[in-house]
């Protein structure tokens, strides 16, 4: 699954993003040089997570499923608004 989060600074949000994997009980397996990180969610948390992301910024799903695995691996690749 990815996810693309826009938010006006990219590093408050990458701190925001970590509160919020440390909150939901994910981990971030994975950190890429284009502010793209891979975390690991647990499905039962799933739901606090997406809404946890609308409070960083707007997000779009850029692939979907139909059904959640347990755990579910996110791509959040954060990009500027502009």
């Amino acid at each position: 699954m990815v996810v693309q989060l826009s938010v006006s600074n990219r590093s408050a949000a990458e701190r925001d993003l970590s509160a919020l994997l440390a909150r939901v009980g994910a981990t971030q397996v994975q950190r890429q040089p284009d502010f793209t990180f891979v975390v690991v969610v647990p499905q039962s948390r799933y739901g606090e997570f997406t809404r946890g992301m609308a409070q960083i910024g707007s997000w779009q799903m850029e692939t979907d499923r139909s059904t959640v695995p347990d755990p579910v691996r996110v791509a959040v690749r954060l990009v500027s608004r502009r």
